[in-house]
């Protein structure tokens, strides 16, 4: 292969890769949890945020958290009330998805510690991994507007779950998946082949 031919590959390869990068494909990625769930406190802080990591430089992959709320009127997912979501929900209100993954996979954690089976002793624990003010976080759940974070994340559940559904339950796009990092991974790469957490490369030859 002669030296012009080689450099004219090469641009259509790098011409291509950046096409595919620029044409606005997005993922999003949706994760359904309850707080107090074991399962959901297993996959919270290991396969899901292995699956964060793996994609957090993405800009095309979008992440969203979405605890379990039918009725902030109604008990939640192994409580008694709603307080897990709750306060969880005043410390998303103050961070990025960085902190709700980080803050999240503590919660996961602190709900298997005795010192922290009380809700907000354990938001306070965990508001330092999200970059969370504490005070700001505890006057949220004190007040109303922890409530009319309930409320929104009820609205939100009962939209995507009209019926009696399960957690942990994840979506690439609107594709109902299983909570797994290799099936999760494998439906991200299917929607975005060119992210380069899929390790895909999209040669033209001319």
């Amino acid at each position: 292969m002669n030296s012009r031919l080689f450099c004219l590959l090469c641009l259509t390869i790098t011409c291509s890769y950046f096409n595919v990068r620029a044409s606005g494909d997005e993922v999003t990625v949706k994760y359904f949890f309850g707080s107090r769930w074991p399962g959901c406190r297993q996959f919270g802080r290991g396969d899901f945020e292995k699956l964060y990591a793996t994609f957090q430089d993405d800009s095309n992959v979008n992440f969203e958290l979405h605890p379990a709320v039918r009725s902030p009127q109604d008990n939640c997912i192994e409580e008694q009330g709603c307080d897990w979501e709750r306060v969880t929900l005043c410390a998303f209100n103050q961070t990025n998805t960085s902190g709700k993954v980080n803050f999240l996979a503590c919660m996961d954690a602190a709900a298997e510690t005795p010192l922290t089976q009380v809700a907000l002793n354990a938001g306070k624990r965990c508001a330092s991994t999200a970059n969370v003010d504490a005070k700001e976080m505890t006057a949220c759940y004190n007040g109303d507007q922890g409530e009319n974070l309930l409320e929104a994340a009820s609205k939100v559940w009962n939209k995507q779950f009209p019926k009696p559904s399960f957690v942990p339950h994840t979506f690439v796009n609107s594709k109902d998946v299983q909570a797994d990092y290799s099936d999760l991974k494998k439906a991200i790469c299917n929607d975005l082949p060119s992210s380069p957490a899929c390790g895909s490369l999209k040669y033209n030859y001319i």
